[in-house]
């Protein structure tokens, strides 16, 4: 991994990945703003040349240390699949063989 800083505010311009000697994928980082006391680019530009793939996401309105609903960490299962507590299920095998 290679980046480029802005020297003056230490935040990254450009970061390059590497593998086996070549570029393999591009970020881009533009137009930094002040929010919530933290610098945060309000573009970011992902380019994956060999595969001609591009990936830019803009931040409109960043919110930085929101509450975020447990829900949104809960995942959504599909019907008729058997979950097991993998936490429960060594205790009650710690006594076999």
């Amino acid at each position: 991994m290679r980046t480029r800083y802005d020297a003056s505010r230490w935040l990254p311009e450009r970061a390059e990945l590497w593998l086996d000697g070549a570029s393999v994928a591009h970020l881009a980082y533009h137009d930094y703003r002040r929010i919530g006391g933290a610098w945060w680019p309000t573009r970011i530009e992902f380019d994956w040349p060999a595969e001609k793939a591009h990936l830019a996401l803009t931040f409109e309105h960043p919110h930085f240390n929101a509450t975020l609903a447990d829900s949104l960490f809960a995942p959504s299962l599909p019907a008729g699949l058997d979950v097991v507590d993998a936490a429960h299920a060594a205790q009650a095998d710690a006594g076999k063989p």
